[in-house]
């Protein structure tokens, strides 16, 4: 492994806290790698229900070690550290991991070539935090399950500052774009941005993107091979190794090499700009 290992265009979702006046923000965007350590952001927030871009960002650096171990440094310079899936389809960091800045977590996931709704088939798991309207935080966790064509419906047990509850079933409608770009609406008005992994074993989403609900992240991981779209095959993950090549290897697959890597792809499928 090594910095060549992340490289080309990814879709991003993050939840960040700011350490003086605790306001959560959540990002929605992309990252663009250029295989040598410089990352561009391209991204829109929602701070508290205010949201503001797509256009925030910049270019910034980032590191890969020998280990998988992989550092982003948030715009403007906080350093985020995590790792990075083999096959480079899924990153994961957190941090800041140096003192006074803010805590969070950024979520990347690799941008497809031929993605639909129907690469969503099948049911996930999904998990979230996010700012409640009091102030305080709710945690999620519950089945995703997506039909394939244009319904999403969500049934979480919650965690709403210490008090469990189940919430009952509700249906959002959802689109895939062709890279990977996924976007979800709940009644009609609350946008959530986000994107499906190219085998379609891992998705995001964030927001919201649209109406006035505080920021929020959710991750999903389809629970089954069974339950996967028709030509993505079954997938057993392993621990991050690195390769002969000190990287991905040639022919190398997502989510586990099981399909040819994608080529990199111009982004698409932004949410509405919204400003209040």
């Amino acid at each position: 492994w090594a910095v060549s290992s992340l490289d080309g265009a990814y879709h991003m979702c993050s939840l960040r806290v700011d350490p003086v006046s605790g306001d959560m923000r959540a990002w929605c965007g992309t990252a663009t790698f250029d295989g040598v350590g410089n990352v561009d952001f391209d991204y829109l927030q929602n701070s508290e229900g205010f949201v503001i871009g797509p256009g925030l960002g910049g270019l910034t650096t980032y590191s890969v070690h020998a280990d998988c171990t992989t550092t982003i440094n948030a715009p403007p310079t906080m350093p985020f550290q995590g790792g990075i899936l083999l096959g480079g389809d899924v990153v994961v960091v957190s941090g800041s991991t140096s003192s006074g800045e803010e805590p969070g977590v950024i979520i990347l996931i690799r941008q497809s070539a031929s993605a639909s709704a129907a690469s969503a088939s099948g049911r996930f798991t999904m998990v979230g935090l996010s700012r409640n309207g009091g102030g305080g935080f709710t945690s999620y966790t519950g089945p995703a399950t997506f039909d394939g064509t244009d319904s999403l419906e969500l049934a979480f047990t919650r965690n709403e500052d210490g008090t469990v509850t189940s919430d009952p079933a509700q249906t959002l409608a959802y689109t895939v774009n062709p890279n990977g770009t996924m976007l979800a609406v709940r009644g009609g008005t609350a946008g959530f941005f986000g994107a499906l992994s190219p085998a379609g074993r891992f998705g995001m989403l964030a927001g919201e993107t649209t109406g006035s609900e505080g920021p929020q992240l959710f991750f999903m991981i389809r629970l089954s091979a069974s339950s996967a779209p028709s030509g993505t095959g079954s997938s057993r993950l392993v621990p991050c190794s690195r390769s002969a090549a000190g990287g991905r290897s040639a022919g190398a697959t997502s989510d586990r090499l099981l399909r040819t890597a994608p080529a990199r792809w111009c982004p698409q499928g932004w949410p509405t700009r919204v400003r209040r």
